[in-house]
């Protein structure tokens, strides 16, 4: 639909840039630093003060080691991170360098890539609808979810992958519409680039969407496209795994760690658990009804797929009526002919789409956007089995919405009101998950200005910590931000004796950094699971602070009690403070 640019258009996006500095800038130092963003923010801070900008997680002036885990899985022989890509790293340490370090220059540079990304989609949506007010759909889908700015306003990799996505889906709209770019040499170079941006983000969602790319160019037969797509990808791989076998490999060959589980009872809870977050933070609710029906009025379906595209359209409500526990309670006699029959969604599409006689560029990247949503998060969870996580595949959120502006914009050729209602119902769903979990709720936490999750203990940590005290943290991850409010303690005790990884770092690394001589003056235990501390013990420490924080609920947990957390320190008895 395309109209002449109108005061009232003008006035939209107006609004919609002022919403979104809002948004996306506002009180960014709300909160402390959480977990996985103390990880980012500790690495990214000392490769910028050691000045030779190489994210080392052994700080070799003093001689300490800063990891997240016991079992030594995020560093690799080198002493560099294993499991996380780097680029997060030199955005924080570049902003570090710049402004400092704080948490507003932790997180600021991400979120002014939020920024830059809204933009490259409203470029998105000027290329699909022209000068209409639709072009706004897009950013606008965005920068009123959840779950878009919780990836933006966090010192973390994840609004890069969206930003390459955002990039991969405007250069291959720009090829729908001029099939000729095939034949030249800047479109692959602009691939490429893409490509390296989200693999250096996180390589687990270049794998993914890659591979989603790869099926995506065998389907459009374009021998030209295939053979410029084939020769980029051999280009690509050297670099891409020498880099990934030199940094990488080491925790690749470990993970998932095994479990005792059932292979099938584990792969049951992924599905159950990663399927309610996809069902709740992309409005397939609305986006799958829609798009059958738009499939219904312009493909010519068999009695088959017509069948299958009702099946799909009413799968989604089973989401309001059925928990995830009731799905993880099923045998795998029940459980497995229903995963299979999820399958009916994407199927049901791709046979309306296949029926299509000249499928237009709408149509050919409403195809690309859906295998990126499918196709992400299946090979993710095939690989990473129960330790995946929506943060693995962040790829499939400016898919899901270009996909749902395109279902609104179709929905309204026909009728602008029902189209207009259907684009509101898909900005609103997603934020009903509006206290999403996974991440403590940081960035809801830096709109309500509320410090209550990691708050008191660094408040008793500034009173009564002091320079050269030896702090262990069970579990370290949750040492990470502690180190990063405070770096003159010495934090010992990281690495498990036992694990047989870490044998490989005995004799270079001091002895304190595990945890059979840590000898502490502090025992912080938070959350720590099934870690034990083999130096601790009651006759040795007295406990001297203990408290308990409550998780944030959403409008999906309504009525339930919130989770509770506690983290505890103890003493070294006869240490004065």
């Amino acid at each position: 639909v395309r109209y002449p640019i109108s005061f009232m258009q003008r006035a939209l996006a107006a609004l919609l840039i002022v919403f979104s500095a809002v948004v996306l800038f506002w009180r960014l130092d709300g909160s402390y630093l959480w977990r996985d963003e103390g990880t980012t923010a500790v690495w990214a801070r000392l490769m910028a003060e050691s000045g030779d900008w190489i994210p080392w997680v052994y700080d070799r002036e003093k001689q300490q080691l800063l990891v997240q885990a016991a079992d030594g899985h995020d560093v690799n022989s080198k002493l560099l991170p294993a499991m996380q890509s780097y680029m997060q790293f030199y955005v924080v340490g570049a902003s570090f360098a710049l402004f400092g370090a704080d948490e507003w220059s932790a997180r600021f540079p991400l979120a002014l890539l939020g920024a830059v990304t809204l933009f490259v989609l409203w470029r998105l949506g000027r290329a699909m609808f022209g000068s209409s007010a639709w072009a706004l759909a897009p950013p606008g889908l965005a920068a009123t979810s959840i779950f878009f700015l919780h990836a933006a306003r966090q010192s973390r990799y994840y609004v890069i992958v969206i930003l390459g996505a955002s990039l991969l889906l405007l250069e291959i709209y720009r090829y729908l519409q001029r099939p000729e770019l095939a034949s030249t040499r800047g479109f692959y170079v602009r691939l490429g680039a893409i490509g390296f941006l989200i693999y250096f983000s996180n390589y687990v969602s270049f794998v993914s969407s890659w591979t989603a790319l790869g099926l995506f160019v065998l389907l459009t037969r374009d021998r030209a496209f295939i053979r410029g797509f084939l020769t980029l990808c051999a280009l690509m791989a050297p670099p891409i795994l020498v880099e990934f076998f030199t940094l990488h490999a080491e925790f690749a060959s470990t993970f998932p760690p095994p479990v005792e589980q059932p292979l099938h009872e584990v792969y049951q809870a992924a599905l159950v658990r990663r399927m309610r977050d996809y069902w709740r933070a992309l409005p397939i609710v609305l986006l799958l009804p829609a798009a059958v029906w738009l499939c219904w009025k312009r493909a010519t379906l068999s009695a088959p797929a017509k069948a299958l595209a009702v099946i799909a359209a009413a799968l989604p409500l089973l989401g309001f009526f059925v928990l995830g526990n009731d799905f993880l309670a099923l045998s795998p006699a029940a459980f497995w002919p229903f995963a299979l029959l999820c399958l009916a969604m994407p199927l049901a599409l791709l046979l309306a789409w296949a029926s299509l006689r000249n499928p237009g560029p709408w149509a050919q990247i409403a195809l690309f956007a859906g295998l990126l949503m499918v196709v992400s998060p299946l090979l993710t969870i095939a690989a990473a089995k129960d330790k995946t996580s929506p943060r693995h595949y962040y790829q499939i959120l400016p898919a899901a919405m270009l996909v749902c502006s395109l279902a609104a914009a179709g929905v309204a050729k026909r009728n602008q009101g029902a189209g207009v209602a259907l684009l509101a119902g898909m900005m609103i769903w997603p934020n009903l998950d509006y206290m999403m979990g996974g991440t403590d709720e940081v960035v809801q936490r830096q709109y309500l200005n509320d410090k209550s999750y990691n708050g008191p203990l660094i408040d008793y940590f500034r009173q009564h910590l002091r320079p050269g005290d030896r702090v262990a943290f069970l579990r370290n991850v949750k040492g990470m931000p502690m180190y990063f409010y405070f770096p003159e303690m010495r934090w010992v005790g990281l690495l498990d004796i036992d694990a047989p990884y870490n044998q490989k770092f005995r004799g270079r690394i001091p002895d304190d950094q595990f945890d059979s001589d840590a000898d502490a003056d502090w025992y912080v235990f938070w959350d720590p699971r099934d870690e034990v501390a083999k130096a601790f013990s009651e006759e040795r420490y007295e406990k001297v602070w203990e408290y308990e924080h409550e998780g944030l609920l959403g409008f999906w947990e309504w009525g339930q009690a919130p989770y509770k957390r506690q983290y505890a320190v103890w003493k070294r008895k006869g240490l004065e403070r």
